[in-house]
């Protein structure tokens, strides 16, 4: 009885240590904030952020940016099916319920 007393117990220590360092592991791959990685803190540049958003940002041909106002469905469309069908979706419900209301 003993023994099986002392199996369970070495088991589950056995396990805390190892879901911790598994834990620990995750924290050290998906750190998102200063306090997770250690590390200093940088201030964010505005300018790299604004050159990133540059880079980044989807334009008509390229070039130019889309209006907000003017864009249609087939140009939200090239960002994705998901993204054409989503707005597609909530146009046909804002309508939806304002005939309702």
């Amino acid at each position: 009885r003993l023994r099986r007393q002392i199996a369970i117990s070495v088991s589950v220590i056995v396990f805390v240590i190892y879901v911790y360092l598994q834990r620990q592991r995750y924290l050290k791959k998906n750190a998102k904030y200063v306090q997770d990685t250690g590390g200093e803190w940088i201030k964010p540049s505005v300018r790299t952020a604004l050159l990133w958003q540059a880079e980044h940002q989807f334009r008509k041909y390229g070039v130019q940016q889309y209006p907000l106002w003017k864009t249609g469905e087939a140009d939200i469309g090239q960002l994705g099916v998901g993204i054409g069908l989503y707005f597609a979706y909530l146009k046909y419900m804002t309508r939806y319920f304002i005939v309702i209301a």
